[in-house]
């Protein structure tokens, strides 16, 4: 399992939906298709689309908090 897949999988567990591509994951709340994000991994790091540094490789479940938090998922 890749990173991404991992990370993916960390998202699928708040209820977002995921899209795994070679070189990012495709993230979408379904509730609200307007809140879509892509997600990119460095050798240390995740990127979002716009840039934004979200968390560390290794630690795909805090990323994907912090990314369900910011496409609207509430923190369970």
């Amino acid at each position: 399992m890749t990173q991404l897949d991992c990370l993916a999988d960390f998202l699928e567990r708040h209820g977002l939906a995921t899209r795994t591509l070679h070189d990012a994951v495709e993230v979408r709340n379904p509730v609200n298709g307007w809140l879509t994000d892509s997600v990119r991994c460095t050798e240390e790091i995740y990127v979002t689309s716009s840039g934004y540094e979200i968390g560390e490789i290794g630690d795909e479940a805090e990323t994907a908090d912090r990314l369900a938090f910011l496409l609207g998922v509430p923190h369970a």
